[in-house]
């Protein structure tokens, strides 16, 4: 009978630890696949960073709609976090006044590219 007892209690902790890992627990490489991608958005013209970019992405075979990244700063900076193993993934930068035109790049294996500058065109009135 005792021999019973011990068994059921280590089936429990076995159990509580077995919950505990899969609600709690993270994968020790879950930063191992993704890169940091810094983006400097400036003016084409006059070459002076533009802040209040909305920059959104677009990942071939993963989603159906943009997804909203951010807004640069006042230095025109962003820091966008991307997963190395993707096949493409396409960036729109649109300036909030619509005083410049809308920009679309796509970049294959985005985690080789470290500091990407983006200039953007004023627009046409």
């Amino acid at each position: 009978m005792k021999w019973l007892h011990n068994l059921l209690k280590g089936c429990t902790l076995t159990t509580a630890l077995f919950v505990f890992q899969a609600c709690y627990g993270t994968p020790q490489d879950f930063e191992e696949n993704m890169s940091e991608i810094d983006f400097q958005v400036v003016s084409a013209s006059t070459k002076k960073p533009l802040g209040n970019v909305s920059v959104k992405r677009w990942i071939s075979n993963q989603s159906d709609e943009w997804e909203n990244c951010g807004t640069t700063d006042a230095n025109g900076l962003l820091s966008v976090f991307s997963y190395d193993d993707y096949s493409s993934v396409e960036f729109k930068f649109e300036e909030a006044s619509g005083s410049y035109q809308a920009k679309d790049t796509s970049f294959v294996n985005p985690g080789q590219h470290k500091a990407i500058p983006i200039a953007l065109k004023e627009a046409i009135k």
